[in-house]
């Protein structure tokens, strides 16, 4: 009796704080403050970002006069009027390809004056940057030792951009290369920043070829000695590889018997290193050209394009992990198109992962958004449309909404995420496992999403405060850090629950077995032996969910796919093609949503009844709560909805209504008041409503 008393007060102790942070905000995640200018949201869109060299270039276009007028035509006052009058707030446009800055510089000449005209408007303006492409046949009329700075693999070969097998005329820049970061802030970003004014600069192409087309350049094998002797003195050297040989530690070549697609746990050190080093040059170039162009003008906004999360190791196939380039970052574009839909097999294809990602990292997210339902998604996930479709003769359906977001932003700006759980994507085991760490993380995310259970993703950078969650959620974190592990006890040790499945925190960052899984003395199991554990390769420490004594700490020994078939062939789902590897439902959903309610202890902060087919998000700004649901079966209507919401500690409730893009007005919704829970029912979902309720 006295444990289920001490375990309910920690509960509401747990429950009241978290929400009270939740309102009261948190740290940003950038080094650098966010420009003021984005405290609005956003609204992009309208121009062509291709620069006119490159649309000659690249053939298949109009004769060449033609081409000229149009682009002279996008430089015109009146079309920008015209995108101004339609509702874009951020012009986009053209402002560096790749073909030299003497090539482009007409071209950037021009922008100058459209600089003039879109901030006349009142609008910003953001230019487009090629990351990945440096141009020979114009550029080395400029800079004749051009070609020492581009990526070669391991034979010498220039590694190219991937594009339809049409421009090999494009090979990808060393970003270590100190000549060209030098080339590319003082020619390129200096022009863009300093001399057109651009208030948002969008990086390309920003990630690198897939294995065996890694940088083999004799200056970038010289950064990986020069990384590896920054991070490990010669003992640490020792521990990791055996000897403190740094420039004999070559980066990995590839075979025909051993291809790099093949590979599932990446278990050798020099590979890990390497995964490791490539990532740190791609968030350490944002980071020197960003530092850069904040020296010239601290109100500029950043942009990447490096996709978001659609189920692959980018950290290991693209030397992306998006926690070490995205604090450098405001927004971030995703090109993924998973369009949202709920299909025959059952499953939500969205964005949601991407969105939620955006917020973890305070970057909002630019996608594809073609149809209604996208929008709302975006809205509700993203708390902004990011790009918008407003040209003549587009979608009404993306007018509706974007009128419907115009009129209520006030709802939208300024709000924090106010979730139960939290998802960790530890680094050592998202960038070290080829396939089952994503597949069985997808998993678990599709099960919360399609049970309407709040959650965010957190990344290690974020292990230090998790007090403003409930539940801590690790789901096939094998690899875990002695640190990581410390965090995830003081959570505990503070009152947090924990969820976790399969070998999670059998191994260490390095893949290095522990004789003794790190988490399971926190469920009371005896040993890693008993249980099978590190020692036996595929065997969950149990065959059973295990449950604390306390009942905060639930082990689910495993994410169950579906078809077995389809799960060993999964390699993310990029297109949304179910057939072919899409979002995975996992066979015991309820039973991960289960171990989450029962790791939490009681009520979640919001408890409802709703098909497998809608999504929520609950966000919050000061007093207000905001409700976000959205409907991925088309054509399904739903009504009276029941909804109960934990309130923040001591609040009490002054109005409830629902506003939706899919009904003119707003309605205001009859609700009650009771230990601390606001209770009421949702009139009908058709696709998007938001539910808002003012706290008093």
């Amino acid at each position: 009796m006295k444990g289920i008393i001490v375990r309910a007060f920690l509960f509401c102790l747990l429950a009241g704080a978290g929400l009270a942070l939740a309102a009261e905000g948190r740290k940003p995640y950038q080094e650098n403050p966010r420009p003021a200018w984005l405290d609005k949201g956003l609204v992009l869109g309208w121009g062509n970002h291709e620069a006119f060299i490159f649309r000659v270039r690249r053939g298949g276009n109009l004769p060449y006069g033609e081409l000229w007028k149009q682009f002279e035509a996008e430089h015109s006052e009146q079309t920008v009027i015209e995108a101004q009058k339609a509702g874009i707030e951020v012009y986009h446009t053209h402002g560096y390809k790749g073909f030299g800055y003497e090539a482009e510089k007409k071209e950037m000449d021009m922008l100058k004056t459209l600089s003039g005209y879109v901030h006349k408007q009142g609008m910003k303006l953001d230019t487009y940057c090629q990351v990945m492409t440096i141009v020979p046949e114009t550029f080395q009329a400029e800079v004749p030792e051009v070609m020492d700075w581009v990526q070669r693999d391991a034979s010498g070969i220039p590694i190219m951009l991937t594009y339809d097998h049409q421009q090999s005329y494009r090979p990808k820049p060393n970003l270590g290369h100190p000549d060209y970061r030098r080339y590319y802030k003082e020619k390129i970003i200096k022009a863009l920043v300093q001399d057109v004014g651009s208030d948002l600069l969008h990086f390309d192409n920003f990630d690198c070829n897939a294995e065996p087309e890694s940088d083999h350049s004799p200056v970038n094998v010289a950064g990986f000695h020069a990384y590896l002797r920054n991070k490990f003195t010669p003992e640490k050297m020792i521990e990791r590889f055996g000897h403190a040989n740094y420039d004999l530690v070559m980066p990995p070549v590839w075979n025909m018997e051993n291809p790099p697609a093949a590979i599932r746990e990446i278990l050798d050190p020099a590979q890990q290193e390497w995964i490791d080093y490539r990532c740190w040059l791609m968030a350490d170039w944002l980071r020197d050209i960003t530092t850069y162009a904040r020296s010239l003008n601290p109100n500029v906004a950043f942009d990447t394009n490096p996709h978001g999360l659609f189920g692959r190791n980018r950290a290991f196939q693209a030397a992306l992990w998006h926690p070490w380039f995205m604090k450098y970052s405001e927004v971030m574009w995703s090109e993924e198109t998973n369009p949202a839909d709920y299909t025959q097999w059952g499953t939500i294809v969205s964005k949601i992962r991407t969105y939620k990602l955006g917020r973890a990292l305070d970057n909002m997210v630019l996608t594809y958004k073609p149809d209604d339902l996208m929008m709302a998604e975006a809205l509700a996930f993203n708390q902004t449309p990011g790009n918008v479709e407003l040209r003549p003769g587009s979608d009404p359906s993306n007018r509706k909404y974007y009128n419907f977001y115009i009129a209520n932003r006030d709802l939208y700006t300024g709000t924090l995420n106010r979730e139960d759980a939290a998802l960790l994507r530890s680094y050592a085991t998202m960038a070290y496992d080829n396939h089952r760490a994503a597949l069985e993380q997808c998993m678990f995310e599709q099960a919360l999403i399609q049970s309407q259970v709040p959650f965010d993703l957190v990344f290690d950078e974020q292990m230090d405060d998790l007090s403003r969650y409930r539940v801590l959620v690790l789901a096939g974190q094998n690899n875990l850090s002695d640190e990581n592990v410390a965090k995830i006890r003081k959570f505990v040790a503070a009152g947090g629950s924990l969820v976790f499945t399969g070998l999670t925190g059998s191994r260490d960052q390095w893949l290095r077995r522990r004789s003794t899984p790190a988490l399971n003395d926190l469920l009371g199991l005896e040993s890693a032996g008993r249980h099978g554990g590190a020692a036996a390769e595929g065997a969950a420490y149990s065959s059973k969910t295990e449950v604390s004594a306390d009942g905060r700490v639930v082990y689910v020994p495993a994410i169950v796919p579906p078809d077995k078939e389809q799960a060993e062939n999964w390699t993310g789902s990029w297109d949304g093609n179910v057939k072919e590897g899409s979002w995975i439902r996992p066979t015991n959903w309820r039973e991960l949503e289960q171990a989450v309610r029962q790791a939490a202890g009681g009520k979640l902060s919001l408890e409802t009844e709703l098909p497998e087919w809608v999504a929520v998000e609950q966000v919050q700004k000061d007093k207000r709560i905001m409700l976000h649901l959205v409907n991925y079966r088309r054509g399904n209507r739903l009504s009276g909805i029941p909804v109960d919401l934990a309130l923040d500690r001591g609040k009490g409730v002054s109005s409830v209504k629902v506003v939706s893009p899919d009904r003119e007005g707003s309605r205001d919704i009859q609700f009650q008041v009771q230990g601390g829970r606001c209770t009421f029912r949702v009139p009908e979902l058709e696709t998007y409503d938001v539910v808002v309720v003012e706290q008093k």
